[in-house]
């Protein structure tokens, strides 16, 4: 195995780390906007729920979109040549 295989076999299971990751926080934050919903809203109570639960939703996304756009917008090292 080469080096090169070997970083990217590196560089796929960070990115795949980084995914279940992400996943995961989305998945929270989805689950206390749920759950505030049903348990909370008639009352409109614990309303701090909301905005933690729309930043723990909302992050990942985000950071993943940024990293998809600097990713597609970086040169290659064939493209400098």
């Amino acid at each position: 195995m080469g080096s090169s295989e070997k970083e990217t076999k590196a560089k796929t299971m960070k990115g795949l780390v980084a995914f279940c990751g992400s996943f995961l926080i989305t998945m929270v934050g989805g689950f206390v906007l749920l759950l505030w919903e049903i348990k909370y809203h008639p009352s409109n109570s614990q309303l701090w729920m909301v905005p933690f639960g729309l930043i723990m939703f909302l992050t990942p996304v985000l950071a993943c979109l940024a990293s998809f756009i600097s990713d597609a917008f970086t040169p290659t090292n064939s493209q400098h040549a």
